[in-house]
């Protein structure tokens, strides 16, 4: 385990290079401002604070300001948890970039103090900082988590669809259906239904599948346990139903996911860029 962070203010000369001897993710954003990141091949992306920016290990890299000072830069080096890698599908962009553009505010600020959050427990005295901050990390791929989906943000305020939430995410291998959840909110199939989706923005179906294909994924990227076997452990009957229902949701089969897991785990190498900071 392996977490690192800092914050810091620059100017609008602000210009950073990294090497491809970074074995570590990055997570980063900033409060204000706009910068450019540009990869070994020389292609540019332009962000802002409505970006958050997830940089995997050994990819070179220059950033730099856009004649905007970029004050609240925050950081974190990090080794993913095997938990982690199922929250960090964000949209490539580049090859050395993923961005989750995030236009609402509240949102944005509440991922931002998340973030920070992390650098406080990271700079502590406490004897289990690493472990604080490696779980307040995944508080903030959780709370991100609705803007990946293409979920509209916030909390449902109902504590009984709260109560439901709850329930999927902990058994999300259960064959959960309408009536099953509506006696755990103590409501009816069809008020259920309504307000489900009148609070989180999407059917109930569909967000136990978001659940369950995400518990797939990460079975099939940390076990060697046969496809037919995950199936069965997720409640489908036979493999066929699971590869499609997978195919519908992650957009690839279970066998193609194992075998390029999106570039999970790929390790990027290349040259160019020696200088670590100017």
């Amino acid at each position: 385990m392996h977490i690192v962070g800092g914050k810091a203010d620059r100017d609008k000369n602000h210009h950073f290079k990294r090497g491809n001897d970074i074995p570590f993710w990055v997570i980063a954003t900033v409060r204000a401002g706009t910068y450019a990141i540009e990869d070994i091949d020389g292609q540019r992306g332009v962000l802002d604070s409505t970006c958050f920016c997830l940089i995997p290990p050994h990819e070179p890299y220059v950033t730099y300001g856009m004649k905007t000072a970029l004050p609240g830069i925050v950081f974190v080096y990090f080794t993913p948890t095997p938990a982690m890698y199922s929250l960090m599908d964000w949209p490539q962009e580049m090859k050395c970039l993923r961005v989750l553009r995030i236009p609402d505010l509240l949102l944005r600020k509440q991922i931002y103090r998340a973030i920070h959050n992390v650098i406080e427990i990271i700079t502590s005295h406490h004897l289990e900082r690493e472990a604080l901050a490696m779980n307040a990390l995944e508080r903030v791929f959780l709370l991100a988590r609705p803007a990946v989906k293409g979920l509209p943000p916030g909390i449902p305020q109902d504590s009984r669809i709260l109560d439901v939430i709850d329930a999927v995410r902990e058994k999300p291998e259960q064959a959960w259906t309408i009536k099953t959840l509506a006696k755990i909110a103590n409501m009816s199939e069809t008020n259920l239904r309504h307000r489900f989706a009148r609070e989180t923005g999407v059917s109930l179906i569909h967000y136990a599948d978001i659940q369950r294909m995400d518990r797939a994924k990460a079975l099939l990227l940390h076990s060697n346990d046969p496809i037919s076997q995950i199936a069965e452990r997720l409640g489908y009957s036979d493999i066929y139903h699971f590869s499609k229902r997978f195919r519908e949701v992650v957009g690839r089969s279970p066998r193609a996911f194992r075998h390029d897991p999106a570039e999970e785990f790929r390790k990027y190498s290349g040259g160019g860029l020696r200088s670590q900071e100017t």
